[in-house]
């Protein structure tokens, strides 16, 4: 088996060819021979169809823009150009790392959390921060990290310069008189 091509990672991916087959052990599978990287470089992922990783599989078949309810129609499907975001992983396989690849789901949909779980939550981080104090009770805004203004100075002029026809305030500067 040759050594991994790939740093485990996300990668943008398009199908070559799709193959419906069985595995030595006699599942059902899904070649699919796709490239990926700059170079468009081949790989291979398996979309297997057991008991144990049927939905997964039919997720992965459906997200490949396959439209049919039948593996019978498979073959008839045309992949070739899909694109696909595809997760490499390293495995260990008789000794010897090599690439595992899938197809990447990147908008995974949240589910809103049930309320017995938040409520246990809760307790759990109320608990915590019995053991765990904070330094300083967070109730609003800390005022010693509220940026003061600075006080204005009287600005230092060369004593040529009459200052007696100047407002009073035009002889004060602050930071923010500078424009920058």
């Amino acid at each position: 088996m040759p050594a991994p091509r790939f740093e485990p990672g996300t990668y943008d991916a398009t199908v070559v060819s799709a193959r419906l087959g069985e595995s030595s052990s006699g599942i059902p599978q899904l070649r699919i021979r796709f490239t990926v990287g700059p170079k468009a470089q081949e790989a291979d992922l398996y979309l297997y169809f057991s008991e144990a990783s049927f939905e997964r599989s039919a997720k992965d078949l459906v997200s490949l823009g396959y439209p049919c309810r039948a593996f019978s129609q498979i073959e008839n499907h045309n992949f070739s150009g899909t694109r696909f975001r595809a997760y490499c992983k390293h495995e260990d396989y008789k000794g010897n790392p090599h690439e595992k690849w899938s197809i990447a789901f990147a908008d995974k949909e949240d589910r809103p959390i049930q309320a017995d779980k938040l409520r246990s939550l809760d307790q759990k981080l109320a608990s915590w921060f019995e053991d765990n104090p904070p330094a300083q009770e967070l109730t609003g805004i800390r005022n010693d990290l509220v940026s003061q203004p600075k006080p204005r100075q009287q600005a230092k002029l060369p004593p040529d310069i009459d200052t007696s026809n100047m407002p009073p305030t035009a002889l004060f500067i602050t930071d923010d008189d500078v424009p920058f």
